[in-house]
């Protein structure tokens, strides 16, 4: 209690009689009076819990940038149609000529699903499924080419590649060794050039950005009731900025049509661009996924890496190690690795995926696994909500006064006891037989009463998931007695280590520097372990380089060259002189988006 605190109430307790100011002294003699004014802290203990989960690379998006290339390469399109409005892009330098591209890549997709067998060979399809929808469930890997980039950014043109380092090194992703960038980004880059050579030979591999990365663990329960329960418990989940899809009221209109497609899965902060999670039970998803590749390989029997993934996924200890996981992924977005990347103390990442491979071994040489803090920021919150005792049970309401009781008993003094036990209880009275929702709309108290009778119905072993899953009718407190508290889950059944079936694979197939080094891209090459080396010198490039003039002649050369060739309306001469006072005026008038100066000579102004 604060030291001036009792003379502020004594004053408010003046002309209420001796007697009233006599009960209040003796009150005011008891320093310990304040109810609960310790609360046991759950940080630490949950920092605990969360180091004993093991953490692998479940999934990857690389974008790989075009080189300017002639050969393929055209002027930007100088319109930018958005919603109808008209601007011109000033960040653009290049777009791809689709035509000319295909006369240099054999077999050219704009969205390809591209398969690998076991002999190193490959199979190229088209992708079944929109290139965005697809998640860490690929088995494959799916290239999409973007040939005139984002005008609306000003990117130039690119190809973007998701890929499952886990699935195409084993087959399987229920557990993998692939814990670190250092390993998983390889394989995807490596991946990218051996699965698309001639489309690798134009575009700048080394100097791919990341803009994803998942980090898996997960929970091994005892039963499969336990698996949703859990699930059941999280999808309730409120706390601080994190919730579950659909749980909270301001979000969950924009959430439904993501909630109509989850299924099984219980997504948290689905709309963020950030970080995402998504648990769900492995089991059916392991089963759907074997039943579904079944059918392909009847469909496709020649195919090898089919089959070596449906044998994969067939072993009986496998399905029975997936039926009782309960999976926990960390889908960390851009925004999400440069924020991580900040509180962790790094601030000079460039985006490449060869950068943020050192930036990992900076961190791992202070003690710091950064694939495990991707997964731990997202799911520490939830697994704080989740925290309970293990005997605490919302179904037997006899039992649970009993412990609440207690719980005052040993952290309160005086009437701080008998005052807290009976307001908890009116709190929790309210929560049991309105809802969570309702009750915290129209509380018993005020507000701020409200959150300090949580905070020590949590202390005293209630998991806040337990209490936001109360919805006011009986079926939700039959449930809440089934739930296993994540408390015991965790201290025995967190998937802390690899399962006795896991058999780690050879990954130096993917790590192979000499075929690397072998495909043509400029002088500069990804080797084994996120590395760049050189090929060859300046004098005599391997591949196709910048060749955009530089001086006047060159200038002059360059349209000489590119006369019919379509590269804009002026093409062979200088465009006329332009107004660009007026230009200025209209575009503000028009909403439109105009540089300052002409960035190129076969801009199309007029």
């Amino acid at each position: 209690m604060h030291p001036f605190r009792g003379n502020e109430k004594n004053c408010c307790w003046s002309g209420l009689g001796a007697e009233a100011g006599f009960f209040f002294t003796a009150l005011l003699s008891d320093r310990r009076m304040d109810p609960v004014s310790q609360k046991t802290p759950l940080s630490s203990t949950i920092e605990t819990a969360l180091a004993g989960f093991v953490t692998f690379n479940d999934f990857v998006e690389l974008r790989f940038p075009f080189v300017f290339d002639p050969r393929c390469c055209v002027g930007a399109s100088d319109g930018v149609e958005f919603d109808g409005i008209v601007s011109l892009s000033t960040e653009k330098t290049f777009d791809v000529d689709l035509k000319k591209l295909a006369s240099l890549v054999p077999d050219l997709r704009l969205c390809a699903e591209v398969t690998f067998q076991p002999d190193g060979s490959v199979i190229t399809d088209d992708l079944k499924t929109p290139f965005e929808s697809i998640e860490s469930h690929l088995g494959s890997m799916a290239v999409k080419i973007y040939p005139r980039g984002n005008s609306r950014l000003g990117l130039d043109p690119y190809v973007s590649a998701k890929i499952n380092p886990s699935k195409i090194s084993y087959g399987f992703n229920a557990f993998s060794d692939i814990h670190t960038l250092g390993q998983a980004l390889p394989v995807a880059m490596s991946a990218f050039v051996r699965g698309c050579p001639d489309l690798a030979a134009l575009v700048d591999v080394a100097g791919c950005q990341v803009m994803r990365v998942d980090s898996t663990s997960g929970v091994h329960c005892a039963t499969v009731a336990d698996v949703s329960a859990l699930l059941k418990r999280i999808s309730h989940v409120q706390i601080g900025h994190v919730h579950a899809a659909g749980s909270m009221g301001a979000y969950a209109e924009r959430e439904q049509k993501i909630l109509a497609k989850s299924g099984d899965t219980v997504y948290v902060n689905p709309r963020s661009e950030h970080q995402r999670g998504a648990a769900y039970p492995k089991g059916p998803e392991a089963r759907e996924e074997g039943k579904r590749l079944t059918q392909e390989l009847r469909r496709d029997p020649g195919n090898a890496a089919l089959a070596a993934r449906v044998e994969a996924l067939s072993d009986p200890d496998y399905q029975a190690y997936c039926e009782k996981l309960l999976r926990l992924e960390a889908r960390t977005l851009r925004r999400g690795l440069v924020g991580q990347l900040e509180r962790l103390g790094i601030t000079d990442w460039d985006g490449t995926a060869v950068d943020l491979i050192r930036c990992e071994r900076q961190l791992a040489d202070a003690g710091t696994s950064f694939v495990h803090s991707l997964w731990a920021h997202v799911w520490r919150p939830v697994l704080t909500a989740l925290w309970g005792d293990p005997s605490m049970s919302l179904a037997n309401e006899t039992e649970l006064e009993q412990k609440i009781t207690t719980y005052y008993e040993e952290n309160a003094v005086g009437r701080a006891r008998s005052m807290g036990t009976r307001r908890a209880l009116t709190h929790l009275r309210a929560i049991i037989d309105r809802g969570w929702t309702a009750a915290k709309l129209s509380p018993p108290a005020s507000q701020a009463t409200w959150y300090r009778t949580i905070g020590e119905l949590v202390d005293a072993g209630i998991s806040l998931a337990d209490l936001q899953a109360c919805d006011g009718t009986a079926e939700s407190r039959l449930a809440a007695g089934v739930v296993v508290s994540l408390r015991s889950v965790l201290e025995v059944q967190a998937v802390s280590s690899a399962p006795a079936w896991f058999k780690p694979a050879d990954l130096s197939r993917w790590l192979d520097d000499q075929y690397l080094l072998s495909v043509p891209h400029r002088h500069r090459r990804a080797v084994g372990d996120g590395l760049v080396d050189c090929i060859g010198s300046d004098d005599g490039l391997c591949g196709p380089v910048d060749q955009r003039p530089d001086t006047d002649a060159e200038i002059f050369a360059f349209l000489d060259r590119s006369a019919g060739h379509g590269l804009g309306s002026h093409a062979g001469r200088f465009p006329p002189e332009v107004d660009w006072d007026l230009i200025v005026v209209q575009s503000e008038v028009a909403d439109l988006r105009v540089p300052a100066v002409p960035r190129h000579p076969q801009l199309r102004l007029v």
